[in-house]
């Protein structure tokens, strides 16, 4: 059975991130792409992806080719199990969202909620969002639910 859900941010983390600085003048220094073969230095819209396939030999990948490999995205969350709460750690809810029943879906979404509180029980799915399949963690809380993703890692 589907239960159709809605995503919604609860949390996220903040990251700083630190600049190289030129100690003389202090301007943010510049990073450049070199070929060492035409001995030039390359603008980025000359360059291209690839997958190394020998020592120094390389294969170019095009974006289309990078999109035809990405997951296809089904915006649906796949139950795979569930496990007590108690034996996941703290540390994996970081990055966490509101699941919030979607049109149709507010009875299953109610009666999986107070099933998963009631049982003290969590459950382990698999996400498809933005082209990439994740491992996300499902967990009642307060009346309803919320998933933490990029646990597992």
């Amino acid at each position: 059975m589907a239960i159709p859900v809605r995503i919604h941010t609860a949390t996220h983390s903040e990251n700083v991130s630190f600049h190289l600085l030129h100690e003389k003048c202090g301007s943010r220094v510049r990073n450049q792409h070199y070929c060492p073969i035409c001995n030039i230095v390359v603008e980025r819209a000359d360059l291209v992806r690839g997958v190394q396939h020998a020592r120094d030999q390389y294969v170019p990948i095009t974006e289309e080719e990078l999109e035809s490999l990405e997951a296809e995205a089904n915006n649906s969350i796949d139950l795979k199990e569930f496990i007590p709460l108690a034996s996941v750690d703290p540390v994996y809810f970081e990055n966490t969202h509101y699941l919030g029943a979607d049109k149709g879906g507010e009875k299953p979404y109610r009666l999986l909620a107070d099933a998963m509180a009631k049982s003290g029980r969590v459950a382990v799915a698999e996400l498809v969002s933005r082209g990439k399949e994740q491992l996300v963690l499902i967990r009642p809380y307060r009346k309803g639910l919320v998933l933490a993703h990029d646990v597992l890692r």
